[in-house]
């Protein structure tokens, strides 16, 4: 079983702490991880659907596969509110607008 989730994000410019580099939301090519506040854990994420190119500063519909079956997703409902970072940076921020899960 294959879960994923729906999101808006917003990517934070570069003059604001954000990547300085365009990325894709597309194939699992860009894998940042998600947190809900500073104290939580982070969860590995993969970006399966969205823009071919995800520009700093814009605000982008995605769609974020959840990697690790053994980690608990759980507290990613709809309407929860999140930060994106690569390594302890964070680089935007996002809220989950749905969530399912599919046969593998």
């Amino acid at each position: 079983m294959r879960e994923y989730a729906a999101a808006i994000i917003q990517l934070l410019a570069p003059e604001h702490g954000g990547r300085t580099i365009p990325t894709t939301a597309i194939d699992c090519h860009y894998r940042p991880h998600i947190r809900l506040n500073p104290n939580s854990a982070h969860l590995g994420v993969c970006l399966v659907d969205g823009p071919n190119e995800l520009l700093p500063g814009s605000t982008a519909n995605v769609t974020f596969l959840l990697l690790y079956p053994e980690v608990d997703y759980t507290s990613l409902l709809p309407g929860t509110n999140f930060q994106i970072l690569e390594g302890n940076h964070i680089v935007g921020s996002g809220v989950i607008a749905q969530r399912w899960a599919e046969e593998a």
